[in-house]
């Protein structure tokens, strides 16, 4: 993405699916490349939470000054911003997906149908990777479950044996007994 558009950094953010805890899943890349995966908090009055809020954000200059409290945008010296939401098949919303660029962003409207492009993929395996996510989730629950099942199977049949043997001791004194 960032060599398409021809920027320094893309990304793509992932909003937690409990949305309790107002951390994110960033992937970052340089040039190209993965430059780091990292845990992120969508902090209020940052470039991330406003195009979320808004649906999209467009600042072809002057990111840091607008943002002046956005340590991504500090760290990385970043002047111009573009992200736009990613959306679910159901509408439910997934993250963001975006460039950041060290010098002004020329040709906005070809990186954002270039955003559109690959944002509508980015949606897409985000909701792959969730539902493989809730899928072995409920394995492990179903697993557990089925442990805890077998466990009690298992002490009531050895609890039914003792029964039986018990019953048939009874039986069997009682039968020597006539």
């Amino acid at each position: 993405l960032s060599h398409s558009l021809q920027n320094d950094y893309s990304f793509v953010l992932e909003i937690d699916r409990s949305e309790r805890t107002g951390l994110c899943m960033l992937l970052l890349a340089e040039g190209g490349r993965l430059k780091s995966r990292s845990t992120h908090t969508l902090a209020q009055n940052s470039a991330f939470s406003e195009a979320l809020e808004k649906g999209f954000l467009s600042l072809p200059r002057g990111a840091r000054e607008r943002f002046e409290h956005d340590e991504l945008l500090e760290s990385l010296n970043i002047e111009a911003v573009m992200a736009l939401p990613l959306t679910g098949a159901r509408g439910r919303m997934l993250g963001l997906i975006g460039v950041l660029s060290t010098k002004p962003m020329e040709n906005q409207a070809m990186a954002r149908q270039t955003l559109q492009i690959f944002g509508a993929r980015a949606a897409v395996e985000i909701e792959r990777k969730q539902e493989a996510e809730r899928l072995r989730s409920e394995q492990q629950r179903l697993h557990g479950d089925f442990t805890v099942m077998r466990a009690t199977a298992e002490r009531e049949r050895k609890r039914y044996e003792e029964d039986i043997a018990a019953e048939q001791e009874l039986l069997a004194v009682t039968l020597r007994s006539i």
